[in-house]
């Protein structure tokens, strides 16, 4: 009856809604709202509500399932009907000589505080195969406190002539079923997230297309593009925040449970105790086990000996990782305190910062470069920008590997920040005098980015040519100073390319080996060769690797790959769906990096373009052919090319004839890179343990559960 009830408001919704947007004189505002109303909740019923439909036409009747006649295994009786008999184990129920139309099948089952959802898989016989039991083409999963899981749609032909249900339950789960029922109505669930989605996305449409206060230049409107830029970036910093409290389990006790650790890691720990204590080597001593081999370096003759991904040079462990983040946090935070910095803070506090700085950063580009640009377009591609980093991966994992590279992405986006923002590029008629103190931060900054993470090196070489088509402007404006543009700009490089220097002789009797040779790792460096198919695997994974798109959410699949290896290559999480996905299809963007050649660009800043978001980005991913495929490396360079790809695009938009397909083009590759990115992170971060509170209900799961929740109300005909 509720199902009628629905389609008939909506007929009359569909009749109603643009009668009155043709004869009533609301403004343009209030038709848009009528009309994407409208369109949530038809999509709501017609493709979330779908399965609630499945019995509109059928004379069915509900009827309850005789399971006093049923054999069923994995259960034992008791007084309400039937307990798990082992927990963890399956449980299977067999149902012959039914003789019935079956439209659906509902589960009253209850499941106890430990199991968050269960499996349930169908075999079954009807009119079109009487004999035999088909196997059923789709799993459920029914989730623990969401009744509406525990109906789920058959599509039989005729009457069923027997079931056999094997219903898995999770380790240590337990289960009581009550009884089963047939052709009871999938009840209605409308969850206010998804309509807020929803409506989200209608809004954010309006904004990018029909608001005219949006349509104005970056130049006019700089308030509110100042406020929709901090929108989208507090945004991204509690999406960051959430994910580190999730995997922590946000308490005040395990808030000093965090921050009064005696143990830690590689970074928060061994490196602090070595410089505590005057060293550049670690003070565990390796075992003399280890140092006896032939060849320590080679896993396969080492096993268990010796501490992962540590560097064995001369007897002695040292650290590969980047000692910037030790020095400015870590030591400093163990020497006023006696406990060691907690890694998942760590690299939440440089990823939001980083992110903050990435805001500033494209900001000051687009108000240098882009001024006429509207102001929705110059959001769009700030949200595309901010989700395509990467930097999300190093919060959902934040292992010390994660530490290096968002302390790099701290740094290195702060660096470009204040390298944009001194006036380097600005020349011609708006050109004014370079900001010298900002160019020697820049140096600094970008110089402790190759400190945290060496790889920052090529991205300090790009900078080298800012700083060179810097001094011809300031030589052409014939500043009275170009000597202390000279000492601002290259000391920072100077004075810590020092240190680094001699940190690497220190340890390694060289000023430019920085030990990665001599990794005890997955693979023995100082015999690894290089091949060409191991770069054409990098690239075709992080670059070009399509998704494949699935019915089921997050409807978007792809697995890594490797292209022409007959050998080893390691990848990271390579079995998790979507581990592997191109930035040309996360970011759009990027392909409109086919078109530079004949941009109207001008010539110098299309060589800063090759150098800075092409060159850079492959040099800081050749090094992966010898240490393998991680989707956080992505955190290294996706913001660069991105970046690049969006001064393409902008460049080209504008001079389009069409207006409305220009529009068309930033708000597809704005959802597309929502979408994906999302989607990424969701299967990346599905694989991660801990807890999380759902605020709702108070009820408590592992990560997993929550995204099994996630997925049940973004799931479309479910």
């Amino acid at each position: 009856m509720l199902a009628w009830v629905f389609v008939g408001l909506s007929v009359a919704a569909i009749v109603a809604v643009p009668l009155l947007c043709r004869f009533t004189h609301w403004s343009g505002l209030w038709k848009y709202v009528l009309k994407a109303a409208l369109a949530v909740w038809l999509i709501e019923l017609a493709v979330f509500q779908f399965s609630s439909f499945h019995l509109l036409f059928s004379p069915a009747k509900p009827t309850m399932l005789p399971l006093d006649q049923a054999q069923i295994t994995g259960l034992t009786p008791a007084a309400d009907g039937w307990d798990t008999a082992t927990p963890g184990s399956k449980v299977t129920v067999n149902l012959k000589n039914m003789d019935m139309p079956t439209g659906t099948l509902t589960f009253y089952l209850t499941m106890s505080p430990q199991t968050e959802s269960v499996t349930v898989d169908v075999e079954f016989s009807d009119d079109s195969n009487a004999s035999t039991l088909r196997q059923g083409q789709r799993t459920f999963t029914l989730l623990r406190g969401v009744n509406a899981t525990q109906t789920i749609p058959c599509d039989f032909s005729g009457n069923t002539r027997a079931l056999r249900i094997f219903i898995t339950l999770p380790a240590g789960g337990a289960i009581a079923l009550h009884g089963m029922a047939a052709n009871r109505p999938v009840p209605f669930d409308f969850s206010p997230w998804r309509l807020l989605l929803m409506a989200g996305v209608a809004a954010g449409l309006y904004a990018l297309i029909k608001a005219r206060r949006t349509q104005v230049p970056v130049k006019k409107g700089r308030v509110g593009m100042k406020l929709a830029a901090f929108g989208i970036t507090m945004v991204c910093m509690v999406a960051a925040f959430s994910v580190t409290a999730a995997q922590q389990g946000l308490t005040a006790k395990s808030l000093k449970r965090d921050f009064t650790m005696t143990t830690g890691n590689q970074l928060t720990k061994d490196l602090v105790d070595a410089f505590a204590a005057g060293q550049v080597s670690l003070l565990t001593k390796p075992d003399p086990a280890l140092l006896a081999l032939p060849n320590p370096y080679d896993w396969s003759q080492r096993g268990n000996l010796g501490s992962w991904d540590h560097l064995l040079f001369n007897g002695k462990y040292y650290s590969y990782y980047g000692i910037a983040p030790v020095v400015l946090l870590f030591l400093p935070y163990h020497l006023l305190t006696g406990y060691y910095f907690p890694s998942a803070w760590a690299v939440l506090l440089f990823s939001v910062i980083g992110m903050w700085f990435l805001t500033k950063a494209y900001l000051s580009l687009i108000r240098q470069k882009f001024p006429r640009l509207p102001c929705a377009w110059a959001a769009a591609g700030l949200i595309i920008l901010q989700v395509c980093t990467g930097i999300f991966f190093c919060i959902g994992r934040p292992y010390f590997y994660e530490i290096a590279i968002s302390a790099g992405f701290m740094f290195a986006t702060a660096g470009a920040y204040f390298l944009l923002s001194s006036r380097i590029l600005r020349g011609g008629r708006t050109a004014r005098r370079t900001v010298y103190w900002r160019v020697m931060l820049s140096g600094v900054l970008l110089s402790l980015a190759v400190l945290s993470r060496a790889t920052y090196v090529a991205v300090c070489l790009a900078a080298l040519v800012f700083l060179w088509f810097g001094f011809r402007k300031e030589r052409k404006m014939r500043a009275p100073h170009k000597k202390t543009f000279v000492l601002a700009a290259l000391l920072p490089y100077i004075l810590f390319g020092g240190v680094q220097m001699l940190y690497n002789f220190m340890r390694f009797g060289s000023p430019l080996d920085f030990g990665i040779a001599y990794s005890l790792t997955i693979n023995d460096f100082t015999n690894a060769q290089f091949h060409p198919s191991f770069l054409l695997t990098t690239l075709y994974n992080y670059f070009i690797a399509p998704p494949n798109l699935t019915p089921q959410f997050p409807y978007a699949a792809s697995m890594f790959q490797r292209v022409a290896i007959n050998g080893f290559y390691y990848a990271d999480a390579a079995g998790v769906s979507l581990i592997s996905l191109g930035l040309l299809f996360k970011a759009l963007p990027v392909f409109g990096y086919a078109t530079l050649g004949r941009a109207p660009i001008p010539r110098r800043d299309k060589w800063l373009l090759v150098i800075t978001c092409i060159a850079a980005p492959l040099i800081m991913l050749f090094p992966t052919w010898q240490s393998g495929y991680a989707v956080r490396y992505n955190a290294d360079f996706c913001w660069l090319t991105v970046m690049g790809a969006l001064v393409i695009l902008f460049t080209w938009l504008p001079r389009w004839r069409s207006r409305a397909a220009a529009k068309a083009v930033i708000a597809v590759s704005a959802l597309v890179a929502l979408w994906l990115c999302s989607a990424q992170f969701l299967e990346f971060f599905n694989s991660a343990s801990g807890t999380i509170k759902q605020i709702i209900n108070g009820n408590t799961y592992t990560i997993g559960g929550f995204i099994d929740r996630i997925a049940y109300t973004f799931q479309i005909f479910r």
